[in-house]
């Protein structure tokens, strides 16, 4: 076998050991509960999610002027959406019952 030959087999071989090292020592998922919540005149939106559904019980809720709207209480997924027209409104996510965004 050449020389470049060698040193092609034996880049290819460390390159396929690094990636299997890092493959086997990854760091395991992080719990996180991603979130959006918006609110105007027009529209109020909450929406939120659980990477891992182990992040306690979330709730959004969205209320432009009289109109309100609750998402489902879930470990998962929970969103709350009003349209319409009125100078007050807020979206807000709640976690196990405290908020933990709002607009």
């Amino acid at each position: 076998m050449s020389t470049i030959r060698s040193r092609v087999a034996a880049g290819a071989i460390a390159a396929a050991a690094s990636v299997g090292l890092v493959v086997g020592t990854a760091v395991p998922a992080q719990a996180a509960i991603w979130h959006y919540v918006s609110s105007s005149w027009v529209e109020a939106y909450a929406g939120a999610t659980s990477n891992t559904n182990n992040d306690g019980w979330i709730q959004a809720f969205a209320q432009l002027g009289g109109d309100v709207s609750w998402g489902v209480a879930r470990t998962s997924h929970s969103d709350a959406k009003v349209n319409g027209f009125n100078m007050t409104h807020k979206a807000r996510i709640y976690r196990n019952s405290v908020i933990i965004a709002q607009s």
